[in-house]
């Protein structure tokens, strides 16, 4: 009888060990470079990573004054499908994700980024949506051609600032406004920035635009925990 509870003993010590052996980490399938570390980039259902195509590598050099280095550019599936028109034609529901030249290398704490995210906060005219909806919903007079403004800004992640701007644009004949949601991250103690693009419609565009800005970003985080 105690050989038998020695051998049911020794099988549960077994059956234990095997359950708690840690997790294999997954690989990242789609790393990229910033300065000496490597940034994880997360795969968007509906959405392509693009920013090595070479007509969306022209695109990024005629819109990209400061000479930033992009880390990452996510174009729907839709508008990936006509790439090779990509300058020359209007489109939204993209993302960029960047980081300053003059910040590769360096290091950040949450203080600094506390600091940057309230002179990017003071750096925009703020409107309480509620007071203006009515007035952009109307017509769009009320907003002035290449002049953001902020309507919102909340933080979806600790290591995150959000912002979310409304800036009407002239082009030809065409006008719209865009929602463009900035935030500023911080990732293995650097610091980058994504971007999301929206046209404004209603205020039910920005809800959604919002759900999947946080969407990206919080992936994003967790694939770079």
């Amino acid at each position: 009888m105690k050989k038998n509870t020695g051998i049911l003993v020794i099988i549960f010590i077994m059956i234990i060990g095997c359950s708690q052996n840690p997790k294999t980490k997954v690989e990242c399938e789609n790393p990229v470079s910033l300065g000496d570390i490597k940034i994880c980039l997360p795969t968007i259902d509906g959405m392509t990573e693009c920013h090595t195509n070479v007509f969306v590598k022209k695109r990024i050099s005629e819109s990209n004054p400061n000479k930033d280095s992009v880390l990452a550019y996510y174009l729907n599936d839709s508008t990936y499908k006509k790439v090779d028109k990509i300058s020359e034609i209007l489109y939204d529901d993209y993302f960029v994700i960047f980081s300053k030249s003059k910040s590769i290398g360096k290091k950040f704490v949450e203080s600094d980024l506390n600091m940057m995210a309230n002179l990017m906060e003071g750096s925009y005219i703020k409107e309480n949506w509620d007071d203006i909806k009515k007035k952009v919903e109307t017509n769009f007079d009320y907003l002035s051609v290449d002049t953001p403004i902020l309507i919102d800004s909340y933080i979806p992640a600790k290591q995150v600032r959000t912002f979310v701007l409304l800036m009407k644009f002239l082009s030809d004949d065409n006008e719209w406004v865009q929602i463009i949601i900035m935030n500023l991250v911080q990732i293995q103690e650097r610091f980058i920035t994504a971007v999301y693009y929206k046209y404004y419609d209603t205020e039910e565009t920005i809800r959604k635009a919002k759900a999947k800005n946080d969407y990206v970003l919080l992936k994003l985080i967790d694939m770079n925990k």
